[in-house]
């Protein structure tokens, strides 16, 4: 989401990961986010401070199981475990994203992931960084 690759996100770069999750908030909500997250005061949100914030228990309305059941559905059958390649991931995101999230940003972001050596994204080891419960 680092689109100026500047090592940090910017108010805007946090505004359009927050509306490519389909999240509608008001700038000054925004705003406010940003002065509770940003610790150096410089008005974005570098790496360290993202990692406090993501280590934070949070409520969430679904569970880990119900993330990799998920990824498992829309995975290849012949895919590696815990795995899903690049192109059932950007299938099933416009499928179920269409109408809120542009398919260009969803196709930047599929190419914004990491790859393993077998040309998978290891969604299994992401879903346990994400959601440690």
């Amino acid at each position: 989401m680092d689109k100026d690759k500047g090592g940090t996100l910017s108010i805007d770069e946090v505004k359009g990961l927050m509306e490519l999750l389909g999240m509608k908030v008001r700038q000054e909500e925004l705003e406010a986010m940003i002065a509770e997250i940003d610790n150096s005061g410089d008005g974005n949100i570098d790496f360290n401070e993202f990692l406090q914030v993501m280590a934070k228990p949070q409520d969430l309305p679904y569970k880990k199981a119900d993330v990799m059941r998920a990824f498992r559905l829309f995975a290849d059958k012949d895919a590696p475990q815990g795995c899903i390649s690049p192109e059932a991931l950007e299938r099933a995101l416009v499928q179920y994203c269409s109408g809120k999230v542009p398919e260009e940003e969803i196709m930047r972001l599929v190419n914004t992931l990491e790859l393993n050596q077998e040309g998978y994204i290891d969604f299994s080891r992401k879903v346990n960084l994400f959601l440690n419960k």
